[in-house]
């Protein structure tokens, strides 16, 4: 049987296509709306918009590159995943916080199988049970501190060839497409760096505001990959995008 996982990648996959369609047929009024004032000015307007291939923060080429999510009213959806160390290395931490993330993410690896992780273990929560306040306020410290960068690292990632310049969404009800959003990415980045972060009371979730989350991936039938960490959004509450297209259902 197909995982919900795959399924869900094959359905956003899916409406990539859906909307380079979309694009392509009202690339001029989109255009517009992003900065372009005079056709003329933009050459490129007149190629057609078409889905990147391959893993990047990009899904859709055009005269502009968009990162596109497929997702429901209201729906958290993952935005990125990393280990700890590649966050470490692009927004690096102390030892100190590294390990107190470390603890929330990341299990022990099975002694006789080191592709999945000791299922006899659990994580370490971000509680006072486990850490000092002054420990837990240093983790908050270094997400409020380094917003900006690992905002960055979430929305637009490392390669500079593929940084969107917008990001926009496709809002399903059931099965049926009930609105296409879209916002500057540089928008986006300007609400979130505006949030506060926190740790929520159950010690396993950070925040950057309500519609940002940090937290340990997990699934994954408890494979190694399950100690990564992952963003997840609620995309369709960010405030004020660019564009909105409301279908008739």
């Amino acid at each position: 049987m197909e995982s919900i996982g795959s399924s869900t990648a094959k359905g956003g996959y899916k409406e990539e296509y859906y909307m380079t369609n979309f694009i392509n047929e009202n690339n001029v009024y989109i255009a517009r709306l992003f900065g372009c004032n005079s056709i003329k000015t933009r050459v490129s307007l007149a190629d057609k918009a078409y889905v990147l291939s391959g893993t990047h923060k990009t899904d859709i080429i055009w005269d502009y590159k968009i990162q596109h999510k497929k997702t429901k009213e209201g729906q958290f959806g993952q935005v990125c995943r990393y280990w700890l160390d590649h966050m470490h290395k692009h927004v690096p931490m102390s030892a100190n916080v590294l390990r107190i993330l470390r603890g929330m993410c990341e299990l022990p690896l099975d002694k006789k199988n080191d592709k999945i992780c000791d299922k006899t273990c659990r994580v370490k929560k971000l509680l006072r049970i486990n850490y000092t306040e002054r420990q837990l306020n240093s983790v908050i410290d270094y997400f409020e501190k380094n917003k900006l960068d690992i905002l960055k690292m979430v929305f637009l990632g490392h390669n500079e060839k593929y940084i969107p310049d917008i990001i926009s969404c496709s809002i399903f009800k059931g099965k049926k497409r009930h609105k296409i959003l879209m916002w500057s990415t540089k928008d986006v980045l300007d609400y979130f760096s505006l949030q506060k972060c926190r740790i929520r009371k159950s010690g396993t979730v950070i925040e950057i505001g309500q519609y940002l989350t940090f937290q340990r991936k997990g699934g994954d039938g408890g494979k190694k990959q399950a100690n990564q960490f992952q963003f997840k959004a609620i995309i369709s509450k960010i405030p004020n995008p660019l564009y909105v297209k409301i279908f008739d259902n």
